[in-house]
Order: structure tokens, then sequence, then C-alpha cells
């Protein structure tokens, strides 16, 4: 789990229960249950006429195994008026408490995007304020998030809280008993939203009873349709085989602690995972599939440098398969000593040309060199079944360099995993050898990402925004991977475009997953050149105390400055994320195309760019939010958007407002400002929870203006303005005016912004605004 937080490499969010709330004085989830029946128990002993009805009731509370029942038959019998006072007063402490419980916050300073909810307080939102000062989570309650749970998890901006089951100060909200559940969880849209986060996430359950059928009964019913939700994991007390057995049948990994009074473990939990770096995964050495048989005694080293190239690799690829058939330390341990005492035999090995005769490669016939770059050498050539492969021969420095020995190994491990996975995307891996260092894959008809801008051949948002998504999805498949496998080389070079010349249905390939670049490689001029060292992210270019280079945000940098390529023509400069000017350079560079079918795309990619490439790893998007937003705006762009996000269409409205003086967009807020010359503030912000458009309109004298002239104005333009909002569909929230100012509210939604037509919404906002631009 510590692994999947820091490299992140999966989205994670938390399922909370009451027992992280226990620490504020916030009761357990049985506890409750026991408050209730305590407050049953007493009205018994305080009625004489009917008190047996009441005690057998009670009895059969006590008795139930399902909580959810229980609760059922405690909030008949004590009433409405009890049942509501004894939840509230047992919630009290929880509300008064001045600082959060620790394990709230951690949580938030793990990483994690949102969090399933499952208790009446608000812990989990005062946390997240605590972590994050001025921000706000997108904050619902389980019967809200239901019509907007595919745009909660897609909407890539901002952290989520879902109160599954209410929240304390809203009774209306409350999922206690049996009949609350089932009409809760009977809802489509409620098992849309938890089946998204389970299949879509990785799910750290926390102070829950993860078994409860308001929990585990979702992983149950993946489970029984054969769906792997995984991987999730529950951090437990619970020692019984019992819990074991059932966690091991749903998918969840069971992360256990000893538990004390105050559960103290959970929080050296925390500090555990905040602490860790993971390591470099160290990779075997690299052998050939099927080495071809030679001699049964290897030539001693000073006879074998004598004899041709190709007989000296065949002989050596055959001893080493033969030393490496059995994969331990005792065998790698003897390669190493083989490699070291036939090492001028090795490098003899090196020697490879595309000239007949000696253009064989272990059983490859190289017919021509194809591209030469830093790194190594491609070659076209054919296997002994005449088919035609691609042949990566790597510089021979890399048997020299320890660092870049185990970047070979760990890509060609990398390319292994991802072929026998199956991820689409990806150049197939077939065989490599160590001696020399190289690799085949399939040969791939097309250009490099480069070549093809290079030739101007893209000209639209379409197709830079499919390549974009393409890209994403690779390294997201190839991220979600139980190896979690990275890339940390994403640039033009390293993207191909196959069958771009033979036909219509050309796709997104990726070469040299984790394979041409090691810590350090920026230091060696053969490595990486000049102009490819912007595609690296900081922690790349210079060690940084805490950060690792094991981390898809790594990935995220290099995706967001190959974004900035296919925008701008240009490779990035070397650290020009961190120049003063980055935000306008991409605004400029964005704006310089014009998106005709949705006026604000340029500006959402400049900050989609922006987030990938941030200097601090942390805050970076990751690769699901990055893919999220580029799903979004493909969508947009190809016309195949049924219903765009309120926060999409918020900024697109603004966007086409012509009379303002161009608007700003907080992804916080999700809010659009217009500032009109008047001195008029507009702002267009987006409802989640209700799917509706908010316009606020507010302007406030400074005492400069002629008041006998406001005063005439003012009365007229709001009359006016309600006049104009009201007749295209808009509903009047708030409305008020002074000869000092004026405070107006209207609301649309989305249903009737699509069914009205964008333009028409934003025509009637800029008529709105042309109202308000007086002198």
């Amino acid at each position: 789990f510590r692994e999947i937080v820091k490299e992140r490499t999966s989205p994670i969010i938390a399922w909370t229960g009451s027992g992280l709330s226990v620490q504020a004085g916030g009761p357990t989830w049985l506890g409750l249950r026991d408050a209730l029946a305590q407050a049953l128990r007493n009205k018994v002993d305080s009625i004489s006429d009917g008190a047996e009805h009441l005690r057998s009731k009670l009895a059969t509370a006590n008795k139930s195994a399902d909580a959810w029942v229980a609760f059922e038959i405690l909030k008949e019998a004590l009433g409405a008026t009890t049942y509501r006072d004894v939840i509230r007063t047992a919630l009290q402490p929880a509300a008064d408490v001045r600082q959060v419980p620790e394990a709230y916050q951690s949580l938030w300073r793990m990483g994690i995007n949102g969090v399933l909810n499952l208790n009446l307080d608000r812990l989990a939102g005062r946390a997240f304020s605590a972590v994050n000062p001025g921000l706000q989570p997108q904050d619902f309650i389980g019967s809200q998030a239901v019509p907007n749970a595919a745009s909660i998890l897609k909407n890539p901006n901002g952290n989520f809280i879902v109160n599954l089951h209410g929240v304390a100060n809203d009774e209306s909200s409350w999922v206690l008993t049996h009949s609350q559940l089932r009409q809760l969880t009977s809802l489509p849209g409620y098992q849309e939203l938890l089946v998204g986060c389970l299949t879509t996430r990785t799910v750290l359950f926390v102070g829950v009873t993860a078994d409860d059928v308001a929990v585990g009964g979702h992983l149950e019913r993946l489970a029984a349709l054969g769906i792997n939700s995984g991987p999730h994991f529950w951090l437990t007390d619970r020692r019984d085989l019992a819990t074991d057995q059932w966690a091991e049948r749903v998918g969840i990994r069971i992360i256990r602690y000893e538990a004390d009074k105050t559960h103290s473990a959970v929080n050296d939990f925390f500090r555990d995972i905040a602490g860790y770096l993971p390591p470099e995964p160290v990779a075997p050495p690299v052998r050939l599939s099927n080495p071809a048989d030679v001699v049964d005694v290897v030539p001693a080293p000073d006879e074998l440098v004598g004899k041709n190239a190709e007989f000296i690799r065949a002989t050596l690829n055959a001893k080493a398969a033969a030393i490496l058939r059995q994969e331990n330390e005792e065998a790698y341990f003897a390669y190493e000593q083989f490699s070291k005492e036939y090492d001028e035999a090795i490098y003899r090995a090196w020697y490879v040309t595309p000239t007949a005769p000696q253009n064989h490669l272990l059983g490859h016939l190289l017919i021509e060199e194809v591209g030469s770059g830093t790194f190594g050498t491609v070659y076209r050539a054919e296997t002994k079944d005449r088919e035609q492969v691609a042949l990566k021969v790597l510089n021979q420095q890399v048997r020299k360099d320890p660092e870049m020995l185990q970047s070979f190994r760990r890509g060609v491990r990398s390319m292994k995993l991802l072929s026998k996975a199956g991820v689409q995307g990806m150049v197939p891996y077939r065989d490599a050898s160590e001696i020399p260092a190289f690799v085949v894959m399939d040969w791939i008809e097309g250009p490099t990402l480069r070549q093809a801008v290079e030739a101007r051949h893209f000209d639209s948002w379409r197709d830079l925004l499919f390549i974009a998504l393409q890209l994403s999805q690779i390294l997201r498949n190839a991220h979600a991977l139980p190896e979690r496998i990275l890339h940390r080389d994403v640039r033009p070079d390293n993207v191909m475009l196959a069958d771009y010349y033979v036909g219509s249905e050309w796709r997104v390939v990726m070469l040299d997953f984790d394979l041409s670049w090691h810590m350090g490689s920026v230091e060696r001029s053969f490595i990486h050149r000049a102009q490819t060292t912007g595609y690296l992210a900081p922690e790349q270019m210079q060690q940084t105390a805490g950060v690792s280079t094991r981390n898809a945000a790594v990935d995220s940098f290099g995706l967001g400055m190959t974004l900035f390529y296919l925008v701008s023509g240009r490779d990035p400069l070397p650290t020009e994320h961190k120049h003063n000017d980055w935000k306008q350079t991409l605004d400029r560079i964005c704006r310089t195309r014009e998106c005709v079918e949705w006026a604000s795309l340029p500006q959402r990619v400049a900050r989609l760019i922006r987030n990938c490439t941030r200097d601090g790893q942390s805050r970076r998007w990751d690769m699901t939010q990055i893919c999220n937003e580029l799903g979004r705006l493909n969508e947009i762009v190809a016309g195949n958007a049924h219903g765009p996000a309120v926060d999409m269409l918020s900024e697109e409205i603004a966007a086409r407002v012509e009379s303002g003086r161009g608007y700003t967009w907080s992804d916080d807020e999700r809010t659009a400002s217009l500032q009109l010359s008047s001195g008029v503030h507009m702002r267009i912000a987006a409802d989640e929870p209700s799917g509706y458009v908010r316009l606020t309109i507010d302007w406030m004298s400074e005492g400069l203006e002629s008041r006998k002239q406001i005063g005439r104005w003012l009365p007229e333009a709001s009359r006016a303005v309600v006049g104009i909002l009201t007749s295209s569909g808009w509903t009047l929230r708030a409305n008020s005016t002074t000869h000092q100012a004026m405070h107006l509210e209207a609301s649309i939604g989305v249903g009737e912004v699509m069914s009205r037509d964008i333009s028409h919404v934003s025509s009637t906002v800029d008529r709105v605004a042309s109202r308000l631009t007086f002198q």
C-alpha cells in the first residue's frame, strides 16, 4: 500500500467510519446503538401502562445481529423526537471538539483525492481545511451525489467528500435504519458512484467494519460478477480467520495493527507511510529466450576473441542462458564472474552492421539503419521466418555503467510485463539480449511524434487531444498493473503513430518503458541531448531529499511537456516550467489555436499543462486526473458529449461573454469571474450537487459616482436584467437593489442549458453584461 501511495500509480480514496471519530468523542456505530437502547430502557422504566410492548421491542433490538435492523426497531419504539435527540447528543462532542483527530488530517496529507464518509460528523471536511487552508472540497450527502456520480469521478479538479449516510445537522439526510439503507442502495446512481470508486480507485477502509453490508455488500456483488476491483486495503485490528477469508474472497488486503485503548497504532501507520521512499527494483540479467546451441565447451577468453562477432555472440549467449537457467543469487554471481572473465569478447560482440555478409545478429538479419539516437541505434531487421522487426542496439557504455545496466534490465522487464498483460499502445516486445544489449520489437510502420509534428501533420485540436488522450491511457494502464510500470522518459521521440501512412485508423504507441532514463543520465550527454531535458521532471534533473523518481508524477510531467510540444511545435526549455512567465507562455501558445467548438478549450488545455508540470511532485495531477480531463475535452471537440459537466458549461458561458474584459477561472471554487468596465462583478459558478449553473451579479458604490445618476439607473438596470434572465429560462434566487448597491442571483439547470443551446444561454449572459456596462 505504501508503494502505491508513494508511487502515485493509482488515485486513492478513503472509506471512513466511526472508528476515526472516537478520539474526538464521537460514538462508534455500536456505541450509538447502545445509546439508543439505553434511551429506550429509560423510557420503559418511566412508563407504567404499555411498557411491556416497548420492553419486547428492546429485547428484539438487543438480540438482532444486524445493527441496521436494530436501529429500525429502536427508532420506531423511541419515537421520532427522542430518537433524533439521542443521536444529536451522542454526536455533539465530535462537533464541539477543537482539534480534529490526527488520523483524518493524515489521510489528506497522504494525498487521497476523496473520502466516502459513513460518519454524520463533519470531521473529514474540517481536516481537509486544516491541511489545505483556503481550499474547499466538493462536499455532498449520499443522495445528492446520486445524479452526479459520473461527474464527481471524472472531474479532475479538487477533492471530494461524500457523506454517504448524511450529516448531523440535517436529520432528513440520515441513513441509519435498514429501510433507509435499502432505499439509498437501490438508487442506480448510488451504486454507480460506489462501483465507480471501487473499480477506478484504490480504497483504504479505515475506522470501518468493512464486512458490514453497507460497505462489503458492494464488494461482494463485484466479486460475484467476476469483476476485479482491487487492490483495496483494510486497516483493522481484527485477526479472526473468518474476517481473513471474507477479505480474500472480495479482494481486500488486510493491514493489521495491535489495538490499545486509543488505537495509537493507526497514527504509527500514517507516520510509516509519510516517511517511506520506494526503492528502485533490482532487475535480473537479461538473456535470450532461445539461444542457439553451440559447442559444449566455451573457448578460453583469448581464443574466443579471435572468432567472428556472430560466433562470439552466439557462444556467449548460450553460456549466459545456461548460467541463468536457475534464477537465484548464486546464478547471478556466477554470471557476473563470467562477464568479467570474457570482458574483451563481450566488447567484440558489440560490433554490428547492416552491411552483408556481417549483418547477422543472433538469428536476425539487419537490413538497414533507420534511426540513431543518443541511447542507441535502431535497425529494420528480419527474423528467420522473414518477419520484419525493429531491433534496437544500445550503446556499449551500458555494460560498464551499473546505473545504465540496471536501467536496461528494468526496461526489458517492464516491456515483458506489458506485453504479457496485453497493454494496448506499447510496441509488442519479442526478445532481448545483454551481449550485446539489444531489444527486439514489432516493426511499426509510421513516424515518430516528432517527425509528424515537424512535418506539420497536425493542425486541429481534435488531433492533438486525441494523441494526448491515447498517451495518457497507455500510461495509466501501465501504472495500473500490479507491477506498477512507469515510463519515466515520455517525450516525442518515444511516441510513434502506427499505420499513419497506410490508412486512416492510425494509433498511438509508446517505446522504451523505463529503458532510456536512469539516475544520473542528465550528466551523460550521450543519453539526453539539451533539447530533450525539458521533458524530464525536476527530480530527474537533480536529486531532492525525500523525493523519489519512482513516482507516476514523473510521467505526468513528461506527458504535460509532450502536450506543450504538440501545441507549440517546439521543445520545452530545460526548467522552463520554473520561469516567471510560464503561465503566460502557456496561455499565449494555447490561444494561438482557436477552438470553434468550445471557446474555453485553449484555456483549459493551458491549465492542464500547468497542472502536469508543477515543480512540486506532490502538486502535479496524477494520470487518472489527466486522463479524465483529456477525455472530457475529447468528447467536446468530437461532438460526442451528451451533456458537458457543470464546471465546463459554467466556464464556456463565461468564455463567450464579449462585454467583459475576459474571465478568470478558479478550479478550487469552480467559478468564472468577469469584471465589467462599470465595476460590476459577475460570477458564473458550477453547483455540482444540484446540477445548476449559478450567476451572481454584484455592484457597490465606491462613493465616487453621482448618487443622483446611479439612483436613476440602478432600479431600471435591475428590472431589465431580471427580465432578460427570467425570459430565457433562468430562475431568480435573490434580488436586492439600493441606491448604493446591487446583488442578484440566478440559476439555470444543465438540462435547460443543453435544450436551449449553450450559445443562447451565453448570449443571454452577454446581454445582461451589456446592460450593466455604463458610464
